[in-house]
């Protein structure tokens, strides 16, 4: 998907999330919703800050905003840990994209890769009273390079 169409349609579904629960549909969060967008997939929230800061929005208006972003199934935290190289890594989650990362947990690099014959063993899976629409699948170990650092 397209990092405009991707921006777009997240737009849309953030201003219905906002109106449904009541909040203000205010500019600086369809800003750092849009910068999210934008960035290199997944990406920091430093890197995030800083554009924000650029543009004038606090820091801790980037921290609340990417907790609502989170609520409203707009971004995801990669994992729970945080890594020496920038802190937390978000992901904007695309509609209808399957896919598979591979993240170490020991430097925090991330890899996507492909699997033909998992990802058409994920779509035959049959779920009772579900119907799946895409997925997303992390894989965490240590990376090669970490590895032979043991």
């Amino acid at each position: 998907m397209k990092s405009d169409e991707l921006t777009r349609l997240n737009r849309d579904r953030l201003a219905v999330y906002l109106t449904k629960n009541g909040y203000r549909h205010t500019r600086e969060r369809y800003t750092i919703l849009e910068q999210a967008c934008l960035l290199t997939q997944p990406f920091y929230m430093d890197e995030l800050i800083a554009v924000a800061q650029t543009l004038k929005i606090s820091k801790a208006t980037v921290y609340n905003t990417m907790t609502l972003l989170q609520e409203a199934r707009l971004v995801h935290l990669l994992g729970k840990q945080y890594h020496q190289s920038g802190g937390a890594q978000y992901e904007v989650i695309g509609l209808k994209h399957n896919h598979m990362q591979i993240i170490c947990s020991r430097c925090g690099r991330i890899s996507e890769f492909r699997d033909v014959a998992l990802t058409n063993l994920l779509k035959s899976r049959k779920y009772s009273n579900f119907y799946m629409q895409h997925f997303s699948l992390y894989v965490y170990g240590e990376c090669k390079q970490c590895r032979k650092r043991i």
